[in-house]
């Protein structure tokens, strides 16, 4: 089919094809280049992020730890926690009086200055025998500390122990709230076992730089978890889900929410996965060693690669206004190129016709010139020669002409002698 075509067709799809296929070929590595650079820069960044807020959560619970331990050496908590216990039951006596306002004097400063939602102190039997927030004395005082797996007490009393997050529900007037026990064991000057330091962490200003969306865009956020043997729990209220502390999980082996699957299981990483909501994200993960958390930073695609796709859009309108502007140059070169074969084409055609006068006129110096000049004097060389072979047939005529009058004169002679001898004087 090709083969049937004109030249001039033949041309401009050749070159149509060359150019097209060298812009879509330059289009598609450049947008996967710049995709795949954007993508480490996303990446880049997200790593950033939960870096940053790795080391802000080890510090804020290292200070912690640093608090208690302060607390297990104050001189008022070796000498009145005994006292608080023994009289535990009898509120009003003297001694507990007394005794309770020599501890608030000190772990209510305590508190305020680091920003404790309560201060409380356990006696050997697991029960709370002292707060530092009055609104809870009601509600904690001769109760087991407010974790849900009760592992406060039992961890605190061998060491510092950071305990699980929590819901903490209240009265009306504090409504409910999430917060996490820091507890750690208390030994009077023999070093005996006296009871727990507890503290109770509000864990709203934790969520708050948790929460921070800088450098996530509208759709980014962060999220921390917990392996619970079969799921992550999710820790925290998330930017698309305000809910989902303590309710949302994520199950191990599906496709949703696995860069918080992974971090839980102690894995770092980054990629592209999908989230809890169904949605293509970008994300980086860490696990957080010392609690034993996974922390996600998380942008929707969509976003994250915004400037690539409107930079793909932006090929692609240049590249349609390229192609089109392709076609009319090659049709006006393949144009320019046709032209003289066509009078080439023309001049064959006359010449068979016997019409040696034709001539192509064009000012092209290259091959396409060259053979016109040669097309030229071809036909030139032709003329002449048949104005030659036109001149030789006319003198070959002449001759033919001359001969054939003498060969009469000499018949007419032959005639008249023959005559004379059959006739004698």
């Amino acid at each position: 089919m090709f083969r049937n075509l004109k030249i001039r067709t033949k041309l401009t799809l050749t070159f149509v094809s060359l150019i097209v296929f060298s812009i879509l070929a330059i289009s598609y590595v450049g947008f996967h280049i710049a995709k795949k650079s954007l993508k480490s820069t996303r990446i880049a960044e997200l790593k950033s992020i939960s870096n940053l807020k790795v080391n802000r959560i080890e510090t804020f619970f290292l200070e912690r730890k640093g608090n208690i331990k302060t607390a297990q050496g104050y001189y008022n908590i070796k000498t009145n926690l005994p006292i608080v216990t023994q009289f535990a039951n009898d509120r009003t006596n003297p001694a507990y009086i007394a005794a309770k306002r020599i501890l608030d004097g000190q772990l209510r400063t305590f508190q305020t200055v680091y920003g404790y939602r309560d201060v409380l102190l356990v006696n050997p039997g697991g029960e709370i025998v002292y707060v530092t927030n009055e609104a809870h004395a009601e509600a904690d005082l001769d109760h087991p500390l407010p974790d849900p797996d009760g592992k406060a007490f039992e961890e605190g009393k061998e060491g510092t122990y950071i305990s699980v997050v929590f819901l903490r529900i209240r009265n009306k007037m504090e409504g409910s709230d999430f917060g996490i026990l820091i507890t750690a064991p208390a030994h009077d000057f023999r070093g005996k076992f006296i009871g727990v330091i507890a503290f109770e962490v509000d864990m709203k200003p934790f969520y708050e730089f948790i929460q921070d969306t800088t450098g996530l865009g509208e759709s980014g956020e962060t999220l921390i978890g917990l392996n619970k043997g079969d799921h992550a729990l999710f820790l925290n209220p998330l930017r698309h889900d305000a809910e989902a502390a303590l309710k949302r999980k994520a199950i191990f082996g599906k496709i949703y929410a696995f860069p918080i699957q992974e971090a839980v299981q102690g894995r770092n990483g980054s990629g592209l996965s999908i989230d809890y909501r169904g949605k293509k994200i970008i994300a980086a993960w860490r696990h957080i060693p010392s609690l034993d958390w996974g922390l996600v930073a998380k942008i929707d695609t969509s976003e994250a690669f915004a400037t690539i796709t409107n930079l793909r859009n932006i090929t692609i309108i240049i590249a349609v206004a390229g192609i089109m502007a392709i076609v009319a140059i090659a049709v006006f070169l393949s144009k320019k190129v046709a032209k003289p074969i066509q009078k080439l084409i023309e001049g064959t055609r006359r010449i068979s016709k016997g019409d040696l006068t034709y001539r192509i006129n064009t000012k092209a110096m290259d091959e396409i010139g060259e053979l016109a000049a040669s097309f030229n004097e071809m036909t030139f060389q032709l003329g002449e020669s048949k104005e030659k072979v036109e001149d030789k047939t006319k003198e070959i005529k002449q001759m033919l002409d001359e001969l054939t009058a003498k060969n009469k004169e000499m018949e007419k002679f032959m005639y008249v002698t023959s005559h004379d001898l059959r006739s004698p004087l």
